[in-house]
């Protein structure tokens, strides 16, 4: 038995999860030619017996318009049940929404409320998002260092926008002290992926670290070059402040 017919027979019995593997093979036209009404009905379907994966389906086909007209509301209706479930995607889209006024008036407390929870579940975009609202301070008290924290950890989980945001404010002392070693590896990483500001980014920041790296090594060659002293008794100059006596007339200098 095909994988499409054995999950039409298990939602002919009423099995919720058959019914939405059903309308995701619609939707993604995976063993069953491509139709979006038959996705929706069948998301409608389990939804409305309460799986919450198909709360969350449903509510992707409003906001796209896919086999119903476009409702934001709705949408966001939708997320908002399916947040309140626990599922980690919907409390990311439903901070987004409040966050955009998308579907919703704009309301960055709320957006802050619920993308946390998506961040605190280690979601990449939650903790992406979550940076944003510490670094505008929407929401929240603006702090750059609680910014980078949330930048970072969703850059460990490969979220290229993160990457760059790490990469920058290491570049330029944001949130943390200056660190280019520390620029460049994050910069490296979004630029090998295509990330054109990154690019951009790292070449100066590489630029900077090498004018760095020479102004230190400059002065270290300046502090180790031996001072002259003039001695007291004959007036000779004497290599070395430390010196306590002059090799010349053996008189304190």
């Amino acid at each position: 038995m095909s994988e499409f017919n054995k999950h039409m027979q298990g939602a002919k019995e009423g099995k919720l999860e058959s019914m939405f593997h059903l309308g995701n093979m619609y939707l993604n036209g995976r063993g069953i030619n491509q139709n979006y009404d038959e996705a929706f009905r069948w998301f409608k379907k389990s939804a409305e017996g309460g799986l919450v994966e198909s709360i969350f389906n449903l509510g992707t086909m409003y906001e796209n318009g896919r086999g119903v007209t476009i409702s934001l509301p709705e949408a966001f209706r939708l997320y908002k049940i399916a947040a309140n479930k626990g599922l980690v995607h919907a409390e990311y889209n439903v901070g987004k929404m409040y966050y955009d006024g998308i579907g919703v008036e704009q309301n960055y407390s709320q957006g802050f409320i619920w993308t946390k929870k998506a961040a605190e579940k280690k979601y990449a975009k939650g903790m992406f998002n979550l940076g944003l609202f510490y670094e505008h301070g929407h929401g929240v008290e603006k702090s750059e260092v609680q910014a980078l924290i949330w930048y970072e950890r969703s850059a460990e989980a490969d979220n290229l926008g993160a990457q760059f945001n790490v990469g920058t404010m290491y570049g330029l002392g944001r949130g943390t002290a200056l660190n280019y070693d520390k620029a460049i590896y994050w910069l490296e990483k979004a630029a090998h992926r295509g990330h054109e500001s990154a690019k951009k980014n790292l070449g100066i920041f590489k630029e900077r670290r090498a004018a760095a790296s020479s102004s230190n090594n400059n002065s270290l060659s300046k502090r180790s070059r031996p001072e002259l002293t003039n001695c007291l008794g004959c007036k000779a100059s004497v290599i070395g402040v430390n010196e306590s006596h002059c090799p010349y007339c053996r008189a304190g200098i």
